[in-house]
C-alpha cells in the first residue's frame, strides 16, 4: 500500500488519489507551456495555509494569462459567499471585454460551515470554485498528477463522488460547461497483440449553459475508425425510429445534471466510472465487432487519471461570449471496490446520480435504470396533446407539469408520482406514492398505492391494496382492490367493480354504487359518517362489517323490502328509499341490545367496550378483548382453550380479580370495576398474566390477565399495532414512544430505540440482506423474530463490547448493551410456535437486561473477572492489568490512539475478547514476540502486552459480525 493510498475500514475498498479538499489546498500551477508534450509547472508554489498536495495540481488552458501562484488575492472581498463564508486565497485573470475571456481560481475553507444540503454530509476542508467566461475553449481545472499507472482496471467497481454546485450564472451568448472528467487506456495493461491499444478522454458534464437537452444527447467523436485522444462525453439519447424528416428519441435518465440555475445548496454527485466504461463498449463493439471481445473484457481497460473544472468558449462565433458561471467543488472521493468482480454488462445503469435537483424531460418516450433513483420532471411543453411515456425501474420520483400528459409503466420497487396540474396513468407492480394536485387513473398495479391526493384518482383496473391519506379520494369506475383502506377524512366514490373498503377513521365516508359493484365494507364505528349505496335496484350479497360483525344484504328490490340474512350485525341502522333506489347505512350507540355472535370458519378478534356480546364458540379462532373498565358484559358459550382466548383489560389489581362458579357456570368480576365475564358450562377456569416472556399486560398497555386453560393457545394481538416497514435498499431510524408497535423487514437497515412504555413486535427477514440494531431491547419491551430460515441452526450470537449480535447466512441483529449469556432463541414458548405464528421457519430472540456496570479505565488499575461483576472494560487511559478466567467471559476494548496500556493474563479466546479501538488495519500496529509473550504498540504510545503467547492474528469481522459497527470506531479483534 502506498504512502497515499488508503484504505476504508480495512475493507477493499481503495481511495486512489488523496482528497484534495484534505490535501491541499497549495497545487503546483501550469505556466501554460509544453516542452516536448510534457507540461510544465511553475517551479513556486503557493504559501496559503495549509498542505501541498501531492496527487493534484491545477492547469489552465486557453488563457490570456496563467495565475501567478506567489501572487494570490487574500482579502477576496468580491468572492464573499453566504454558504462558504470568505475566500482564503483567489486568483483571476482577463475581464469580459477580452477576446481570451476570463477565469477565477477561489479557495475556501469550508470546516466550520454547516450541512450544505438534506443529502449531502458537512463540507469537507477546503472548497474550490472555478469561474470561466468566453475566450477560445478557456479552461481551469484540478487535475490528477500522480502516476497510477495501470494499476486499476474496472473489471472492479470504480467510483467518483463530490459535493458540488453551479452559482453566478450571467450572460447568454456562447458556452460554459463543468464536469467530472477522466482518461481511460484500452489494453495497455495485457498489450494484446492482435487489438488495438488506445487512450480515451471520458467526460461526464454535470452542466452546459446551452440547456439540458444538449447534455442529454451527450457528445462523442468515438465515430468510425476508434483511435487514442478521441472524446467520449457521457449522453444517453438513441433513436427509437427515423423517418425522412425526423427521428423519435428514447431518453434513459442514466446521468443527472446540476441545476441551470444558481442555488445556495450543494448537491451529491456520484458517477459509476465502471458503467460509464461499459457505455464506451457498447459504442466501440457496434462500430468494431471484430474486436469486441476485447473491448467486452473490462480487466482490459484502466483508469488513468482525472480532471475536475469547467470550460468556456465563444463556439466559433466572431462575437464575443458573454456568458459567465461558477463552479464549486468539495470532498472528491474516487474509489475501487478491490473486493468486486465485475464483467461486462450492456444493459443501461444508472451513470451519474445528483442529489435534490429535478432533471427536465421533455421526450416523448423515457426508461429509468433499475440500480438507482431518477427524479424527472416531465414537461411536455404545455401542449395537451403530447403524451410522454415512462418506463420506470428504478426507486424513482416523477413530477408532472402542468399540460403533460404521462402513461407512466411503474416496474420498479418504488414509485413517488407528484402531480403539479397534469395528468398520468399508472400500471405496474411497484409501491407507488401519489400527491400533489392533478389527475391520476390507476390501471392494474400489483403494488400497494399510497394516495395523498385530494381527488382526481379513478381507479380502473386491478390494484393490491390502495391506501387512502388524509383527506385522499378515488373514484372506482371500473376496477377493484383487495383492500382499500381509508384514513384521515378519506373520501371513496365506487360505481362498479369488488373491493374490500375498510375505514380507519371515524370522518371517513363513501358513495358505493352497488349495481356495479359487490364490495365488503369494514371498520366503521359508532361515530362513522353516513355510507350512501345507491343504485340498487337489485342488490345481492354485499357484506357490511361493524364491530365484528357482519350484515350480508342478502336480496333488495327498489320496490320492495331490505332483507337481510339472520347474523344482523349490532349496532347497524339501516334504511331505505325506494324513490330514489338508496340504502342508508348509519351506526346506533344503542348497546341495550345483546347482539347474537356465532364464530365462522376464519379468525375472528372482538373487542368489547361500552356494551355487551354474547357470542357462541365452535370450531374457529375467537380472540375477545373485554374492557373491564367500560360497563362491558360478555356472555359465552363454547368456550375452551382450542377455539378462543379471552383478554381481560384495564384491571384495576389483579389480587382484586375473583372467579365464582354458579349453576355450572364461571362468572369473573373485578372488585370495584364495571365489567363482567360469563362463561357458561365450565368449572375450570384459570388467570395467568405471562406465558414465557410474553406479558399480557405489556401486550395490551393496561393491567391484563388472559382466561383460559391449559394448553396455552396461540397468541394474537387483536389491537392492531401501526406497521413499520423496512424493504431492501431503504434505511431507517424507529424510536418507540408509547403503545404497540410492528416493524417488519424485508430487507435494508434499521437502527431502533425500544422502551418499556411500549411494546414492539420485530420481524426481520434473515433471507435477504437485512441488518438491524436495537437498543434498550427486553422481553419486557419487545419481541424479535428470525423468520425465513433454511434451518434452526443458521443463527450464532457473539458477545463484544458490551453487545451482542445475532447473525444468519444475511441477515443480522444487533443488541446494544447486553450482558454475555444474556441472549437465547426460542423456537416456541408451551404451545405457542412461532413457525407457525409467522409461517416460516422462525426463532425468537429473547434478551433479560441491560449491561450498564461497564468499567471505565482513565488510571492505573487491575482487573480480577473471577471475582468482578462486571466484565465490560473500556480502558481510554493508564494502565490495566487483567487476569482473566475461563468460567467468566470478559470483553475489554483498548483506546489505540491514546497512551492506554493493557497487561493480559490468561486470556484465550474461550474467556475473553480484546478489540483495539481506532485502528483501521494491522499495518496502524507494531508487533513483536519475545519470552513468550507479545507486545501490540501504536504511534500513540498505546500497548497491549499478552502473556503466555506466541503469535496473535487481528480480525476486522467474523461472518456478519463487523467490528467497528459494533463498537462505533475503526476496530480490530485480537486472537
Amino acid at each position: 500500500m502506498s504512502e497515499y493510498t488508503q484504505k476504508e475500514n480495512n475493507d477493499e475498498i481503495k481511495y486512489i488519489f488523496q482528497n484534495p479538499s484534505s490535501s491541499g489546498p497549495n497545487f503546483k500551477f501550469n505556466t501554460g507551456n509544453v516542452v516536448s508534450g510534457i507540461e510544465q509547472f511553475n517551479s513556486v508554489l503557493p504559501n496559503i495555509s495549509g498542505s501541498y498536495s501531492y496527487d493534484w495540481d491545477l492547469t489552465q488552458w486557453g488563457a490570456g494569462q496563467y495565475f501567478d501562484p506567489s501572487s494570490p488575492d487574500l482579502s477576496g472581498v468580491l468572492f464573499q459567499d453566504t454558504t462558504l463564508g470568505n475566500p482564503i486565497a483567489v486568483w483571476t485573470q482577463g475581464s469580459a471585454l477580452s477576446s481570451k475571456g476570463s477565469s477565477s481560481f477561489v479557495v475556501y475553507s469550508a470546516t466550520e460551515q454547516t450541512e450544505a444540503s438534506s443529502d449531502t454530509t458537512h463540507l469537507e476542508g477546503y472548497t474550490y470554485r472555478f469561474q470561466v467566461q468566453g475566450g477560445d475553449l478557456n479552461d481551469v481545472f484540478i487535475q490528477t498528477s500522480k502516476n497510477i499507472g495501470t494499476s486499476v482496471t474496472f473489471d472492479h467497481q470504480v467510483t467518483f463522488s463530490a459535493n458540488e454546485r453551479v452559482l453566478n450564472v450571467t450572460g447568454s451568448s456562447g458556452l460554459v460547461s463543468f464536469g467530472n472528467n477522466f482518461t481511460i487506456g484500452f489494453n495497455m495493461v495485457k498489450r494484446i497483440s492482435n487489438a488495438p491499444q488506445m487512450e480515451f478522454f471520458l467526460q461526464s458534464v454535470v452542466y452546459d449553459s446551452r440547456g439540458e437537452s444538449i447534455l442529454q444527447a451527450g457528445y462523442s467523436t468515438l465515430n468510425g475508425a476508434a483511435s487514442s485522444g478521441m472524446i467520449f462525453n457521457i449522453g444517453d439519447l438513441g433513436a427509437l425510429s427515423t423517418t425522412s424528416s425526423s427521428k423519435l428519441y428514447g431518453y434513459n435518465s442514466t446521468e443527472d445534471f446540476l441545476s441551470t440555475t444558481s442555488t445556495d445548496n450543494f448537491s451529491y454527485v456520484s458517477i459509476d466510472l465502471t458503467a460509464a466504461v461499459e457505455q464506451v463498449i457498447r459504442v466501440l463493439s457496434a462500430q468494431d465487432p471484430s474486436h469486441a471481445v476485447y473491448y467486452q473484457d473490462l480487466s482490459n481497460w484502466n483508469l488513468g487519471s482525472s480532471y475536475i473544472g469547467g470550460e468556456s468558449g465563444n463556439l466559433g462565433n466572431a462575437s464575443l461570449s458573454n456568458v459567465s458561471a461558477s463552479f464549486d467543488v468539495n470532498n472528491v472521493s474516487i474509489t475501487e471496490d478491490e473486493n468486486s468482480t465485475l464483467t461486462y454488462d450492456p444493459s443501461s445503469k444508472k451513470i451519474q446520480s445528483v442529489s435534490g435537483i429535478l432533471q427536465e424531460d421533455k421526450h416523448s418516450y423515457t426508461t429509468t435504470p433499475s440500480d438507482g433513483s431518477s427524479n424527472l420532471l416531465l414537461d411536455a411543453g404545455g401542449s395537451a396533446s403530447n403524451v410522454q411515456t415512462v418506463y420506470s425501474y428504478g426507486a424513482d420520483i416523477l413530477t408532472v407539469q402542468s399540460g403533460t400528459i404521462a402513461d407512466i409503466h411503474a416496474l420498479g420497487a418504488t414509485l413517488t408520482l407528484v402531480q403539479q396540474g397534469g395528468g398520468a396513468t399508472v400500471d405496474g407492480n411497484a409501491t407507488v406514492t401519489l400527491t400533489g394536485d392533478g389527475t391520476v387513473n390507476i390501471g392494474a398495479i400489483e403494488g400497494t398505492i399510497y394516495d395523498d391526493m385530494s381527488s382526481g384518482v379513478t381507479l380502473s383496473g386491478q390494484s393490491e391494496k390502495i391506501i387512502l391519506e388524509e383527506y385522499a379520494g378515488i373514484n372506482i369506475i371500473s376496477g377493484s382492490s383487495s383492500e382499500i383502506d381509508m384514513n384521515n377524512n378519506s373520501y371513496l366514490s365506487q360505481e362498479g367493480g369488488n373491493s374490500n373498503i375498510v375505514f380507519g377513521n371515524s370522518s371517513s365516508s363513501a358513495s358505493i354504487d352497488l349495481s356495479a359493484s359487490q364490495s365488503t365494507i369494514s371498520g366503521f364505528d359508532s361515530t362513522t359518517s353516513t355510507i350512501l349505496l345507491t343504485g340498487v335496484d337489485s342488490v345481492k350479497n354485499v357484506k357490511i362489517l361493524y364491530n365484528d360483525q357482519q350484515a350480508i344484504i342478502t336480496e333488495y328490490q327498489k320496490s320492495g323490502e331490505l332483507s337481510f340474512n339472520n347474523s344482523v350485525g349490532y349496532g347497524i341502522s339501516v334504511s331505505t328509499d325506494s324513490d330514489s333506489g338508496t340504502i342508508k347505512v348509519e351506526t346506533t350507540k344503542d348497546t341495550n341490545d345483546v347482539p347474537a355472535y356465532r364464530s365462522g370458519n376464519d379468525f375472528q378478534s372482538i373487542e368489547v367496550e361500552n356494551s355487551s356480546l354474547s357470542a357462541i364458540l365452535s370450531g374457529s379462532y375467537t380472540q375477545i378483548i373485554e374492557d373491564m373498565s367500560a360497563d362491558s358484559y360478555v356472555d359465552l358459550a363454547g368456550f375452551n382453550t382450542q377455539n378462543g382466548m379471552i383478554l381481560l383489560t384495564h384491571l384495576h389489581n389483579i389480587s382484586d380479580v375473583q372467579i365464582s362458579y354458579e349453576n355450572g357456570n364461571a362468572i369473573i368480576a373485578e372488585s370495584g370495576n364495571s365489567g363482567k365475564l360469563l362463561i357458561e358450562n365450565t368449572d375450570n377456569v384459570s388467570l395467568i398474566t405471562n406465558v414465557g416472556n410474553i406479558d399480557f399486560s405489556q401486550l395490551e398497555g393496561s393491567i391484563t390477565l388472559a382466561v383460559l386453560s391449559t394448553p396455552t393457545p396461540p397468541l394474537t394481538s387483536a389491537k392492531a399495532a401501526p406497521i413499520t416497514t423496512v424493504d431492501n435498499g431503504e434505511s431507517k431510524i424507529f424510536s418507540a414512544d408509547s403503545g404497540k408497535y410492528s416493524i417488519v423487514m424485508s430487507g435494508g437497515n434499521l437502527f431502533a430505540t425500544l422502551n418499556n412504555h411500549s411494546y414492539t413486535t420485530l420481524k426481520e427477514d434473515f433471507s435477504a440482506v437485512s441488518h438491524a440494531i436495537v437498543e434498550d431491547f427486553t422481553t419486557s419491551n419487545g419481541m424479535i423474530l428470525a423468520t425465513q430460515l433454511t434451518s434452526f441452526n443458521d443463527l450464532s450470537v457473539y458477545y463484544g463490547d458490551g453487545n451482542a449480535v445475532i447473525s444468519g447466512s444475511n441477515g443480522s441483529v444487533t443488541l446494544l448493551n447486553i450482558q454475555v449469556g444474556s441472549v437465547g432463541l426460542l423456537s416456541d414458548v408451551g404451545s405457542v410456535n412461532f413457525s407457525d405464528l409467522v409461517g416460516s421457519r422462525s426463532l425468537a430472540i429473547i434478551g433479560t437486561a441491560s449491561d450498564n456496570g461497564a468499567i471505565t479505565i482513565t488510571s492505573d488499575a487491575t482487573y480480577n473477572a473471577a471475582a468482578s461483576t462486571s466484565h465490560l472494560l473500556h480502558v481510554e487511559s493508564g494502565t490495566l492489568t487483567a487476569d482473566l478466567v475461563d468460567s467468566a467471559y470478559s470483553t475489554i476494548d483498548i483506546d489505540m490512539t491514546q497512551k492506554a496500556n493493557l497487561i493480559l493474563n490468561n486470556f484465550s479466546p474461550k474467556n475473553g475478547e480484546i478489540l483495539l479501538t481506532g485502528v483501521n488495519s494491522s499495518d496502524d500496529l507494531q508487533v513483536s514476540y519475545h519470552d513468550h509473550n507479545t507486545y501490540i504498540s501504536s504511534s500513540s504510545g498505546a500497548s497491549v502486552i499478552m502473556t503466555g503467547h506466541d503469535n496473535v492474528s487481528f480480525l476486522s469481522s467474523v461472518g456478519n459480525v463487523i467490528f467497528s459497527d459494533m463498537t462505533g470506531h475503526s476496530t480490530l479483534a485480537v486472537i
